[in-house]
């Protein structure tokens, strides 16, 4: 079976943890990283928009500059 690694810092990713700004797949690290950025409420809020309108292709507000 081919490992997964995370799409930012290419760790091997146990899982599939995708995150709130993207459709990137993040290990743990990266998700404390996302937890921590100030828009994280921002794009938390926008996905639960998105899914609770059947929006099935949403993409995410797109991942910060500084992430």
């Amino acid at each position: 079976m081919k490992k997964k690694h995370c799409n930012r810092c290419d760790q091997d990713v146990n899982g599939q943890t995708m995150s709130v700004f993207n459709d990137d797949i993040i290990c743990p690290k990266c998700v404390k990283k996302e937890e921590s950025h100030k828009d994280f409420n921002r794009a938390l809020i926008a996905n639960e928009f998105a899914i609770k309108n059947n929006n099935t292709f949403w993409e995410g507000i797109g991942k910060p500059e500084d992430l």
